[in-house]
C-alpha cells in the first residue's frame, strides 16, 4: 500500500514492517445532541524505511490510516512490546538500571 505525504512516498512493499502494535484512535459519538469522545485501539504497523523514515498505518476497518512517526515515537511503540532485541536493532541507547 502507497501512500503520499509531503511530496514522499511511503510504501509498505518497500519499507521494513518493524512490529504490529496496537494503535489508540479517537472516535467521536453524537447521541441526544451531545458529543461523546472514545478512545478505541485499533491494529497497526509500525514502518521503517531505506531512508531512516518512520511509520505506522492502522487499519479503521473500512480504510488504512498512516501516522508519520519520529524516533522517539518509534522507541516508545517498541519499547511497549518490551523487545529488548527488537528494541537494539533499531536503537543503541539502553543501559542497565
Amino acid at each position: 500500500m502507497k501512500f503520499i505525504i509531503e511530496n514522499k512516498v511511503y510504501d509498505t512493499e518497500k519499507a521494513e514492517c518493524v512490529c504490529e502494535f496496537e494503535k489508540s484512535v479517537d472516535k467521536i459519538l453524537q447521541m441526544f445532541g451531545i458529543e461523546r469522545t472514545f478512545r478505541e485501539y485499533k491494529p497497526a504497523k509500525l514502518y521503517k524505511t531505506k531512508k531512516d523514515s518512520w511509520f505506522s498505518v492502522a487499519d479503521l476497518g473500512d480504510r488504512k490510516r498512516i501516522i508519520l512517526e519520529d524516533e522517539i515515537s518509534a522507541k516508545r511503540i517498541i519499547s511497549s512490546k518490551h523487545d529488548i532485541y527488537l528494541y537494539n536493532k533499531y536503537f543503541d541507547d539502553l543501559e542497565e538500571a
